[in-house]
């Protein structure tokens, strides 16, 4: 199940997701909500409409709060909030991880690469956003941004496989 609240018009914390959000917890079934700017309505006046605040990943801390059984994984980099993605992956254990599609990691903010490379590493997942990015480039660019290579690993394979294994899902 994926959550966007731009795409909704509502922030990530109304109301109206919470029967779905009670559901999914009671149901043990992960949700995915997605967090910062969009490729989608870019560009366009008045951003063809969508509000992209309302994917901010203090309204995914909230609903973290309000559903303490609910599994989330985090979707997209987060920009431009990403310090606060990063508090909230930080304090919230049911947030299981962020996969970080849509982006190149070039544009990462330093303190989400120095995160992501260090103590925060158990906590991301590769993501593209093929084919507007080509596996061949974002596997470069990743490999271009000095990565540990057990990071890399646990970013491309092992920490998905882990949350998999820890939400049931054998594959």
């Amino acid at each position: 199940m994926t959550v966007s609240g731009t795409f909704a018009n509502l922030p990530l914390n109304d109301r109206a997701f919470y029967p779905l959000y009670e559901w999914c917890a009671g149901h043990e079934v992960p949700i995915i909500m997605m967090t910062g700017s969009t490729g989608g309505g870019a560009g366009l006046r008045g951003g063809g409409g969508l509000h992209i605040g309302y994917d901010h990943p203090m309204y995914i801390d909230l609903v973290a709060r309000d559903f303490p059984n609910l599994n989330i994984i985090v979707s997209r980099p987060a920009w431009p909030w990403q310090d606060e993605m990063l508090a909230v992956l930080e304090h919230k254990g049911n947030i299981l991880g962020n996969e970080v599609h849509g982006w190149s990691p070039k544009y990462f903010t330093a303190s989400l690469k120095q995160r992501m490379n260090s103590i925060m590493q158990d906590k991301f997942m590769f993501g593209s956003d093929y084919p507007l990015f080509t596996y061949e480039r974002l596997f470069k660019d990743w490999e271009n941004e000095g990565y540990k290579q057990e990071v890399l690993e646990k970013v491309f394979v092992k920490n998905s496989l882990r949350i998999f294994e820890q939400l049931g899902i054998k594959g």
